[in-house]
């Protein structure tokens, strides 16, 4: 089974993809890898806590109230699985104090988003408690994992924000944004997510966003009977680079410039 992540590393890169994961040739630092855990974890306490937060809201609050609320909280969070995880961190010799830090601005952002969302409903609909938690739309999920047997694939979508009965997916991407559209690779991913949500969760779903979150803009992709057939084409693909021979070097050598792997990478050809 393959990552929802590998069929866009494979559209940008089919060699990269290559020598990533089948030669081997660069892994994430154990860092990288304890602070995905952390941070999948922590979304799922949130993903509970929601619930409670915004049941607690008895009357009309301010929304710098309401930040203080969901960091509070949030942060109770983080603390807690840094402590579920305290063994696992000594064996790699990283302090608890220093990873909070790293991850916690996640969470920050994650706090101020979620304040202003339930502050807006609450000035346009002036409901409170538990009738605010019930008439909330849309209701937000975050890191959501999903996988499927039929389709061989997997992955973590960053946010679903459920409107009744339509789910809708959104990818959340930082640095550049396109002028117009998304990039294939974002595109690709928001599509097999949808496709996913379609197949393993039988959700009726319309749309998907990617967020361009540095430009502070959302942009929408419409499902289409078209998107699983794409997504099955190249996850084969995909299976195609990782059982066969080293591809060759993309066409748009811009795409090398700044490659972790150019040097390596294109001296393989003369071995």
């Amino acid at each position: 089974m393959i990552s929802v992540n590998m069929l866009s590393n494979y559209l940008y890169c089919p060699r990269k993809l290559y020598l990533q994961y089948v030669l081997k040739l660069a892994r994430p630092p154990k860092e990288v890898l304890i602070r995905g855990r952390i941070r999948h974890r922590v979304f799922d306490t949130i993903n509970e806590l929601d619930k409670e937060i915004i049941k607690g809201i008895k009357s009309f609050t301010p929304y710098e109230d309401l930040v203080m609320v969901f960091r509070k909280e949030y942060s109770s969070a983080v603390r807690e699985v840094l402590d579920q995880m305290k063994l696992e961190l000594l064996e790699v010799g990283i302090e608890s104090t220093t990873i909070f830090h790293k991850v916690w601005t996640i969470f920050l952002k994650e706090a101020q988003f979620k304040a202003q969302y339930v502050y807006d409903f609450m000035i346009h609909e002036k409901v409170y408690g538990d009738s605010l938690w019930q008439r909330l739309t849309p209701k937000i999920l975050t890191e959501v994992s999903i996988e499927s047997k039929e389709l061989g694939l997997k992955g973590i979508i960053d946010r679903i924000e459920i409107h009744g009965e339509n789910y809708i997916p959104v990818e959340i991407k930082t640095g550049k944004m396109p002028s117009e559209g998304v990039w294939p690779g974002d595109r690709i991913q928001l599509e097999a997510y949808m496709t996913l949500l379609v197949e393993e969760m039988n959700k009726n779903i319309k749309e998907g966003y990617i967020d361009y979150t540095d430009y502070n803009e959302k942009r929408r992709i419409s499902m289409n009977p078209f998107v699983r057939d794409n997504i099955l084409t190249t996850v084969q693909k995909v299976n195609e680079v990782l059982e066969g021979k080293l591809p060759s070097i993309v066409s748009n050598r811009n795409k090398c410039v700044s490659c972790s792997f150019r040097s390596k990478c294109h001296n393989l050809d003369s071995v």
